[in-house]
């Protein structure tokens, strides 16, 4: 993440994005939860008109996080090269990174035509990189719902477990009474979910989060 944030430390410093006409579109995307195996992932169904700081609880809800760490929307160049424009929740705007900010920023903005990406790192010390793709493009309906979550696969990890090898570790040893570290990693899940909590790494109930 150190590496991240210094490539995009010269970036412009405006604050605010200048509002631009947009013509209304039905988006779909996909929001993979990078470097997980198997994927964990979400569609999202939303109007173009979104801003970030709203899609930001789209994304908190969908994941199922709990909205307790700083998070960043970024813009990459192809090939995720580190050209990238930033789009900033207040506090770190207050506190002096450069960058634009998100509720100036509208989805329509920043994605325009299918396989577009945008990047949203949620908690910088565990590092949750989601890829935001952009599927497909359609008309827009008063009959849709402004935000739908349509299909997902496989439960988000836990707030604080380490990161990707830390959900790794919790479920591949955690739940494997026959792996080598299972003592260890049972005793990690026990400390985060106390003696009777469970944690099912294929759970997703699409009708509580829509």
């Amino acid at each position: 993440m150190r590496r991240y944030r210094r490539s995009i430390a010269n970036q412009g410093t405006a604050k605010h994005r200048r509002r631009l006409p947009l013509q209304l579109q039905r988006f779909v995307l996909r929001i993979d939860l990078a470097d997980t195996h198997p994927p964990i992932w979400r569609r999202i169904e939303s109007n173009s008109d979104l801003t970030l700081d709203k899609f930001h609880r789209v994304i908190q809800t969908a994941f199922e996080w709990d909205d307790r760490h700083l998070h960043e929307f970024a813009r990459v160049g192809p090939g995720r090269q580190p050209k990238v424009e930033r789009f900033l929740m207040p506090y770190m705007i207050e506190e002096g990174d450069v960058g634009i900010a998100e509720a100036t920023v509208r989805l329509g903005d920043v994605l325009t035509r299918p396989n577009d990406m945008l990047m949203y790192m949620y908690d910088f010390g565990d590092s949750w990189e989601h890829r935001i793709c952009l599927k497909t493009v359609e008309g827009a309906s008063p009959e849709f719902p402004r935000v739908a979550c349509t299909a997902g696969e496989r439960a988000a990890p836990p707030e604080d477990c380490g990161g990707v090898w830390g959900h790794q570790f919790m479920v591949e040893a955690g739940l494997d009474p026959k792996h080598p570290d299972h003592q260890e990693a049972a005793e990690r899940n026990e400390w985060m979910f106390g003696d009777n909590a469970t944690f099912d790494p294929e759970q997703f109930d699409l009708d509580r989060i829509d």
